[in-house]
């Protein structure tokens, strides 16, 4: 079905929904917080990409946090805006009336775990930067980063394919 074809209609959040919000904007205004209040103690090298085993292989000055706020907060805000349109998602399933409310939420929802899971992201790698040179992501931490950003598109996509009645 065509995107301009699907029903618009207007979901109203949930506590859950305005949870998931509430957290992700708590996380992303305390990792803003924390390089405000401890951009001086910042040593005035810090580890601004890490290798495949989570030891930084290049340092860049301190001010190189204020790209990764930067980054964190603009793509909150453009995923934040992009969730408000749900009817031009490219979901799995057709959209009819009846299935609208119930696809358009499952998806919503969906996007607001990934952008949870965009700002934690941010935030480890902002507490990684922060350490200073002898910071060290460890092998655990890339799995853990893929977990927390897939679990969630697997299980969207599993009740959305369950819930389809066709």
């Amino acid at each position: 079905m065509n995107t301009s074809e699907r029903p618009r209609i207007h979901l109203a959040l949930t506590l859950f929904d305005w949870a998931l919000e509430a957290i992700t904007v708590a996380l992303l205004a305390w990792m803003i917080w924390a390089a405000w209040d401890q951009h001086d103690a910042l040593p005035e090298a810090i580890p601004s990409h890490f290798d495949h085993q989570g030891t930084p292989d290049r340092m860049s000055d301190r001010s190189s946090v204020g790209w990764l706020l930067t980054f964190a907060v603009v793509s909150y805000v453009v995923m934040l805006a992009v969730n408000r349109a749900p009817h031009r998602f490219n979901l799995p399933v057709d959209i009819t009336r009846q299935t609208a409310t119930y696809q358009y939420r499952l998806a919503t929802r969906m996007m607001r775990f990934i952008n949870l899971s965009m700002v934690l992201t941010f935030s480890l790698v902002y507490l990684e930067m922060a350490s200073g040179p002898e910071a060290n992501l460890g092998p655990l931490l890339q799995p853990a980063i893929l977990t927390i950003t897939m679990v969630p598109l697997i299980i969207y996509f599993a009740l959305a394919i369950a819930h389809n009645p066709q």
